[in-house]
């Protein structure tokens, strides 16, 4: 099943991207994903483009009997993902800039800690507490895949 339909984008997030371990016996498991980053674009009369730049490591918490975290995360991730879409396409025209590139990763920031708390997790610039994982570099699908999870 896809994480999204067709025409909702060319490239979708890998959930080879979430590599979660256990912190230690704190019933959380913890994925580490450096480099996150996603473009947006709008047409009509006021087409533009955005991109968010490839992010510090993020740090993300989920109770540790979810048994689907990659994908729930890679899932997570994308609506993130849609939900700055929408914000981009709802800024108003102007000629100077659309929005800037600070902006954007604010956003993305605020949107991401919103659909993974929606999954009963965290997401963090910052390691937890007793972290010694690997940190796993963002990938993605292009074109119509499936989730690799």
């Amino acid at each position: 099943m896809p994480i999204n339909k067709a025409e909702d984008g060319l490239w979708h997030t890998a959930c080879r991207s979430f590599e979660y371990t256990e912190l230690g016996n704190t019933g959380t498991k913890v994925a580490a994903v450096n480099g996150i980053s996603h473009p947006v674009v709008r047409g009509g009369n006021c087409p533009g483009a955005g991109y968010v730049f490839p992010q510090a490591t993020y740090y993300f918490s989920l109770p540790a009997w979810k048994p689907r975290a990659k994908r729930e995360s890679a899932i997570a991730l994308e609506k993130a993902f849609d939900r700055l879409q929408k914000y981009f396409e709802e800024k108003p025209c102007t000629t100077v800039h659309q929005v800037t590139v600070g902006e954007l990763a604010l956003k993305l920031e605020e949107y991401i800690k919103l659909e993974f708390a929606k999954i009963g997790g965290q997401a963090s610039k910052y390691p937890p507490l007793g972290w010694s994982g690997e940190v796993e570099e963002y990938e993605t699908n292009v074109g119509l895949t499936k989730p690799d999870c």
